[in-house]
């Protein structure tokens, strides 16, 4: 009596079957998304990502700092500021692709070739690094005399920068994204020829 009733059982879901198929209802298999393109898919977007620490390497910056950002700054001749690390800030020189260490002080700025150089060598690393801050008596304007990026607080809240002659206001908190510098008006004889 079992065999009765699973034959025509069968038969009635064979029926169905071919009806709904036939009528353009998809099945399964055929919306099923293919696990070979999501792989292929993955694979592009890491060989991607890959090719945009390299090119940051390239440029001397380290992994978290958008890389078209330094190119914007380069095409507009501004410097690009960004930090990496614990307490490490740096501006990148357009002109030269120089990282200046905003980390170390006020007034002239050193120009960290060191960590450039590292930078290149280490694409991508997230390495903890640790930068201790001197404490910071800024100068309250601009030196003349000084021929590198210069460092000074203009009032009681806007730290500034010099480059190439010209003064850029800091950002109060910069990212690890980057910053690219807008140049302010003329400043006068008093804005320093770098």
């Amino acid at each position: 009596m079992n065999k009765k009733i699973l034959i025509p059982a069968a038969l009635a879901a064979a029926a169905i079957t071919l009806v709904t198929t036939a009528c353009g209802t998809p099945t399964e298999t055929s919306s099923a998304p293919s696990s070979t393109s999501a792989s292929e898919s993955f694979k592009e977007q890491s060989r991607e990502a890959l090719r945009r620490l390299e090119h940051n390497g390239e440029l001397g910056i380290p992994g978290p700092v958008i890389g078209e950002l330094a190119e914007v700054a380069v095409q507009d001749g501004t410097p690009l500021a960004f930090s990496w690390g614990d307490g490490c800030a740096w501006i990148r020189t357009p002109n030269d692709g120089a990282l200046w260490a905003l980390h170390s002080g006020g007034g002239a700025l050193s120009r960290d070739d060191r960590q450039r150089d590292w930078f290149k060598a280490h694409p991508g690393a997230l390495v903890a690094k640790e930068c201790e801050r001197p404490a910071e008596s800024l100068p309250t304007r601009p030196d003349p005399t000084v021929s590198t990026p210069f460092r000074w607080r203009d009032g009681a809240t806007t730290t500034k920068v010099s480059v190439n002659g010209r003064a850029y206001a800091l950002p109060a908190l910069i990212s690890e994204r980057g910053a690219v510098l807008v140049a302010e008006a003329s400043a006068g004889p008093t804005t320093p020829t770098n």
